[in-house]
């Protein structure tokens, strides 16, 4: 999780409030999953980058996008409950060092 800060910014956490060195995504929907370098995201984005946003900007997942019909469920693999990495884990095909 992320670790608190004093202020967030927009109401949202961004990039410089985490220390993951690995930022995992994950969508339950389509089973796509992709991790990053913090440090090469902190080049990319820059540390103020609201973590929502940056969730959005990255978007592996190619569904959805429109209003209507099925949306992309991309979230943050650390910020997931334990049940919900489970059944991930469970679908297999992860990275052994996600488990």
């Amino acid at each position: 999780m992320p670790r608190q800060h004093a202020a967030m910014t927009k109401g949202a956490y961004t990039l410089s409030h985490i220390d993951w060195p690995m930022v995992r995504l994950y969508c339950p929907q389509c089973h796509r999953h992709a991790q990053f370098k913090r440090s090469a995201l902190l080049k990319r984005f820059g540390p103020d980058k609201v973590m929502p946003s940056m969730l959005a900007d990255m978007k592996p997942c190619g569904i959805g996008g429109g209003t209507s019909g099925p949306q992309c469920q991309l979230r943050y693999w650390h910020a997931m409950t334990d049940a919900a990495r489970a059944d991930a884990i469970g679908k297999g095909g992860l990275p052994a060092s996600w488990a």
